[in-house]
């Protein structure tokens, strides 16, 4: 990733450029990667602690509800997730949950102990995962179906 767009130079970023092709443009992007972004006195916060009470007003709230049915955000979700390999169902396992995201915690909290971002993840993965019922309801009734699919679910 580069950034350096010539504005240093104070010149114009040459469009028809191919190296500009790969730049970042967005300077909240841009913030992102910056390698000081998180300290202090620049920013009283780490990346992780960063928040907006802003951003939960009603209005707001509704806003954000919106991005559900959101076209471009839908296909950046869906993207996202050919991070993670599924299982024949078209699950995620707990330890490739727990692999995708301790690169991701290692980049968002550099510095924490691998142990302690584990412990964050699989809590993450426990409540991300409470409301998937192990058994599907045409498998209720057959006990060793429903017995099998509690074991698997268990062993996620």
């Amino acid at each position: 990733i580069q950034m350096d767009t010539g504005e240093n130079r104070g010149e114009e970023p040459n469009e028809n450029d191919p190296n500009n092709a790969s730049k970042i443009k967005s300077v909240g992007l841009k913030f992102v990667f910056l390698g000081n972004r998180d300290n202090f006195p620049h920013n009283p916060c780490p990346y992780y602690d960063d928040g907006n009470p802003d951003m939960y007003t009603a209005e707001k709230m509704e806003v954000r509800r919106g991005l559900k049915t959101n076209e471009i955000v839908k296909e950046a979700v869906n993207d996202f997730m050919t991070e993670f390999q599924m299982n024949a169902q078209g699950h995620i396992s707990k330890d490739e949950y727990v692999k995708v995201f301790m690169k991701i915690g290692m980049i968002l909290r550099p510095g924490i102990e691998a142990d302690e971002l584990t412990r964050i993840i699989k809590e993450d993965f426990e409540l991300d995962s409470m409301d998937k019922a192990p058994v599907r309801d045409e498998d209720k009734d057959d006990p060793q179906k429903a017995e099998k699919a509690q074991q698997e679910f268990e062993a996620q």
